[in-house]
């Protein structure tokens, strides 16, 4: 069996993350906290989000003309709460942003932008980086960001994992995903190795299991991934009570029910040497021997063998099968040298 390739990072590589971490958590070096316009601040078309707000819609309202008024009505009113508390309280956490021309783009912190502009505020606190950093230490930013908001979604989560392993993957010239170390993935995500595997294998979900997630009908991630390693003759049914409530135990104990049900369905195959020969099976009915050695022997190619037939004794089972066995014999016999 091959061996399973095991990717590390390079020293000048795990430096240069080392000090995206530890200037994101001490606001030092790259990063600088002041207040923004929030009219200066566009959102990043590359941060993975599951709103379909924009900043447009906050500040001059939505349309009913809007093919997604109704999506957008709701999203504007699950932000209520968050505005209500940053119009008393202020933002008790900065967003993160980086200067993009004469604009600020934001990394981390949408929903606090949409509510600071719901609740009235034209300005925000951030973290300010002076240029934009490369695709990497971007999504690792983006994702120490958004791994701290308790509503973030197990969607919105694995599409800031698979950005992180996809560029993680770019910077280091590996062709899969998969070569990616668990361990390495775990260091610079802060999640355990058991949830990085968990994680990874949802990047390669079926179409079926990511739709129920993105329609946050599968919210837990330890479920989610038991049902992306399972055989996909059993997903539909582990999908279906999962979104019905069913418990990660309930789900392994559903499926170990349907590995037995399949056993059980499989044809018995007897241990053993391989079977070499035919069976013709036996029957009690001379009358229907007769009828098989009868149109047999009727064939042009077996026509030499009717003199067998007559020495047949039709009321005698010994000698109608010694007969047979003849005739079998020749059969055999003219098939080697046909061969």
């Amino acid at each position: 069996m091959a061996k399973r390739k095991s990717f590390t990072i390079k020293d000048d590589l795990v430096r240069a993350l080392d000090d995206t971490v530890t200037a994101a958590t001490s606001y030092s070096g790259i990063l600088h906290v002041d207040v923004v316009p929030t009219n200066k601040i566009e959102l990043d078309p590359e941060n993975p989000r599951l709103l379909h707000l924009t900043l447009d819609d906050m500040f001059y309202g939505l349309s009913p003309e809007d093919p997604l008024f109704d999506t957008k009505t709701l999203e504007k009113k699950s932000l209520t709460s968050l505005a209500k508390t940053i119009k008393e309280h202020g933002i008790l956490n900065p967003v993160v942003v980086y200067k993009n021309g004469s604009l600020y783009r934001l990394i981390a912190g949408e929903r606090r932008v949409l509510a600071s502009i719901l609740a009235g505020n034209t300005s925000v606190q951030a973290k300010i980086l002076d240029k934009q950093p490369d695709p990497l230490k971007l999504s690792l930013l983006q994702w120490m960001e958004n791994n701290e908001r308790k509503d973030l979604s197990l969607w919105e989560r694995i599409r800031n994992f698979e950005k992180i392993a996809t560029e993680l993957a770019k910077a280091s010239q590996l062709s899969e995903l998969k070569e990616l170390s668990n361990i390495e993935l775990s260091r610079l995500t802060g999640i355990s190795p058991s949830q990085t595997i968990c994680y990874l294998s949802l990047l390669h979900a079926s179409k079926e299991l990511l739709d129920c997630i993105a329609e946050n009908k599968i919210k837990n991630l330890d479920k989610a991934s038991f049902i992306a390693k399972a055989d996909q003759e059993f997903e539909k049914s582990l999908i279906s009570a999962c979104v019905k409530g069913a418990t990660l135990q309930n789900l392994k104990t559903l499926l170990a029910s349907l590995k037995a049900e399949k056993k059980l369905a499989l044809p018995a195959i007897k241990a053993g040497r391989p079977i070499s020969h035919i069976n013709f099976g036996n029957t009690k009915n001379i009358h229907v021997a007769e009828v098989l050695i009868k149109t047999l022997v009727e064939s042009k190619r077996f026509q030499h063998l009717s003199k067998a037939i007559e020495q047949i004794d039709w009321n005698n089972y010994q000698s109608v099968s010694k007969v047979f066995k003849t005739i079998i014999a020749e059969i055999e016999e003219r098939g080697k040298v046909n061969d």
